[in-house]
C-alpha cells in the first residue's frame, strides 16, 4: 500500500538525492537540493516535504519551504511548494491528488506555488488551489520621470524591526535591496535582477515594505532604479491598485497559485521561497 505523509527529518538526504535523480536537467547541484529542504526559515516541526513510499521505497516527493510571516500583528505559516515528482507508475492513480490534499488540509496554512510546471497546473487547480496572480505590470526607462533618492544600503536606524528581520533572513542570497526616499517617507524594496529576455534586464519587485507608497510613486521608483536603456521594472498585479497604469502588461506563462489561509493576495510576496533560495528566474 502506498504511504503518503509529511517526511521525517531523517529522510532529508534521501529526498534530496531522489530529487537530484528525478530532475537531472536542474540548473543546480546537490547543494541546491539540500538548501531547498534544509528549513532555513522553518520552526522545529514544520514540514519540509511530503514523501510517498511504496513498500518502503521512496517513489515520490513534494518539497516545501516553510516560513512564518508577521502579518497584521499575527504570525502566519506559509508553505512554498517546490519540486514535485511522482514515479510514472503511480501517475493517474490519484496519488498526486492525495499529496496535495494532505498539503492543503490545514486551513491556517497559506500555500504558495510560484513556479508550477505547465503540466502540473491542472492538478494544482483541481486540488483546490486558486490563482494568486496572472500578470505583471511593466515600466521602461523614461527620461521624463523624476527619480527619487535611492540607496542600496539602508541605514539600520531607518528600518522597522520587521524590515530588519527580512534583510537578515535573506542575507547572502541573490537579491538587491534598495531604500527609496519618497516625499512621504522611506520605502524598502527588494528586487530580483535577472536577464530573462535578450533585449532587456528585468528588475522584478520581490518585496515592498509599504504598498501604499509603492502605488503612489511607482513611476518615480522605476526612474530611480532603471539604467537609461535595456531594462524594465516589473511588479506583479496584486501589489498595485486595479487602476494602476504602466507602460505594458505581461501575462505569466503559468499563473501563480495559492491557498490563502488567513492572508490576502497583496500580502504574498516572493520572499521566503524556493525562488530566492535557488536564485530562480520567475515566469
Amino acid at each position: 500500500m502506498v504511504d503518503i505523509r509529511f517526511a521525517d527529518p531523517s529522510e532529508r538526504e534521501e529526498i534530496a538525492k531522489f530529487m537530484a535523480a528525478a530532475f537531472p536537467r536542474a540548473k543546480w547541484d546537490m547543494k541546491g537540493w539540500r538548501a531547498i529542504l534544509a528549513g532555513r526559515w522553518a520552526d522545529p516541526g514544520d514540514p519540509f516535504a511530503i514523501s510517498v513510499r511504496d513498500q518502503g521505497q521512496l517513489v515520490g516527493c513534494l518539497g516545501l519551504v516553510a516560513s512564518h510571516r508577521e502579518v497584521d500583528g499575527a504570525r502566519r505559516r506559509v508553505l512554498n511548494m517546490t519540486s514535485w515528482y511522482l514515479n510514472k507508475s503511480l501517475r493517474g492513480t490519484g496519488t498526486g491528488k492525495a499529496m496535495l490534499h494532505l498539503l492543503l488540509q490545514n486551513p491556517d496554512d497559506t500555500i504558495t506555488n510560484f513556479t508550477s510546471a505547465p503540466g502540473a497546473a491542472h492538478a494544482v487547480r483541481a486540488a483546490g488551489m486558486q490563482v494568486l496572480d496572472a500578470e505583471r505590470l511593466i515600466w521602461r526607462p523614461d527620461a521624463g520621470r523624476t527619480p527619487l533618492p535611492v540607496t542600496d544600503r539602508p541605514a539600520p536606524d531607518t528600518l522597522s524591526t520587521a524590515e530588519a528581520r527580512v534583510l537578515k533572513d535573506h542575507a547572502g542570497l541573490d537579491l538587491h535591496p534598495a531604500q527609496i526616499e519618497t516625499p512621504d517617507g522611506p520605502l524598502l524594496i527588494i528586487l530580483s535582477i535577472k536577464q530573462k529576455h535578450e533585449d532587456y534586464v528585468t528588475h522584478e519587485l520581490f518585496h515592498a515594505s509599504d504598498l501604499t507608497l509603492l502605488a503612489r510613486y511607482t513611476d518615480r521608483i522605476a526612474a530611480s532604479l532603471l539604467p537609461p536603456e535595456r531594462a524594465v521594472f516589473a511588479v506583479d498585479r496584486r501589489f498595485l491598485p486595479a487602476d494602476a497604469r504602466a507602460d505594458d502588461v505581461q501575462a505569466f506563462a503559468v499563473p501563480r497559485f495559492w491557498s490563502p489561509g488567513h492572508l490576502k493576495p497583496a500580502q504574498i510576496d516572493h520572499l521566503y521561497s524556493e525562488t530566492v533560495l535557488l536564485g530562480l528566474k520567475l515566469y
